[in-house]
């Protein structure tokens, strides 16, 4: 009962476990993740991100956060939590750039939600250094997602040569790296707007 670090980590699982099988509604999954990093820092507030210090849990936890609004269609509160987990990482560079990718994590959840509000050209740049992040910390968890990304905002800002080089980088090494779902996103897409058909 004491263990603060254990109950939060049942609650960011309870959370996580949840959304794979739709048990809660993006709202009740907040509210799990809110009281769940709320157990190590109290004062924790979603429009004050950067007035605290995390651990990698915890950065964690506001990330999925932030997921959580874009899955409930609150896109811009979504996007507005990943600036502010993008300044702290950076910010706090030291603490982060070792610990298991965190940068190319944010910056790639980043992009993506800058996708979905249609601002292409800042979730390009953001894809842009999140994939030179994975390279340079050599952490390339996020780097097929990170190409596949910047390929499809650079689709539609207009630059389709740009567009089917990253698809095609992101083919291979989705390819090498055997990751099957990111590999069926890229084929399905570079066919979709670009008539690309990868034939291996």
């Amino acid at each position: 009962p004491e263990d603060m670090i254990a109950k939060q980590f049942i609650l960011r699982s309870r959370a996580l476990l949840g959304r794979l099988d739709k048990r809660y509604s993006s709202e009740e999954q907040i509210d799990l993740l809110m009281q769940a990093i709320r157990m190590t820092v109290p004062r924790f507030t979603i429009d004050k991100i950067e007035s605290f210090l995390y651990s990698m849990e915890e950065i964690k936890i506001i990330s999925h956060i932030g997921s959580c609004y874009a899955d409930d269609g609150q896109n811009e509160k979504a996007a507005d939590v990943y600036r502010q987990l993008l300044r702290y990482v950076q910010t706090h560079f030291q603490e982060t750039v070792t610990s298991l990718g965190i940068v190319p994590m944010v910056l790639f959840n980043y992009a993506c939600i800058l996708f979905r509000c249609e601002r292409y050209g800042e979730a390009a740049e953001r894809a842009k250094e999140g994939r030179e992040a994975c390279i340079k910390y050599g952490h390339y968890q996020h780097l097929p997602g990170c190409l596949e990304a910047e390929a499809e905002c650079r689709y539609y800002m207009g630059e389709r040569e740009k567009s089917a080089e990253l698809y095609h980088q992101a083919y291979y090494l989705c390819k090498v790296t055997g990751y099957q779902a990111g590999l069926e996103i890229v084929k399905k897409e570079a066919k979709e707007y670009l008539g690309i058909e990868f034939q291996y």
